[in-house]
């Protein structure tokens, strides 16, 4: 209900993980928007979300689990993830370089 209300323009702002861009697109191409950081204060706290990558016990191909792990975590898989979602980039390696600077989405 959040996002059809932002892509609507009913709620001015919302807190949204990276695969909220797609859903935007999908529900509003024409939205204007942009993505700013979260705001800071005196105090830090911490966001109760995210995502991860694993390799369990049970995985028949751990060297080659924690290879691709290393790679996907590393500045060509982040900036490859990043330009193919649209999302914002975990390591400040990728998102400091011209490419990402040039993202009139992250501009805010």
């Amino acid at each position: 209900e959040k996002r059809a209300n932002f892509a609507s323009g009913n709620i001015g702002m919302m807190f949204e993980g990276p695969w909220g861009i797609a859903i935007q697109k999908q529900l509003n191409p024409e939205l204007n928007y942009k993505i700013a950081p979260l705001p800071t204060g005196v105090t830090d706290g911490t966001m109760v979300r995210g995502s991860l990558n694993t390799i369990t016990s049970q995985s028949e191909n751990k060297d080659a689990a924690w290879t691709f792990l290393n790679w996907i975590s590393g500045p060509e898989g982040i900036e490859m993830w990043s330009k193919g979602t649209g999302g914002f980039p975990a390591r400040t390696d990728v998102s400091s370089q011209d490419w990402f600077k040039e993202q009139e989405l992250f501009q805010a």
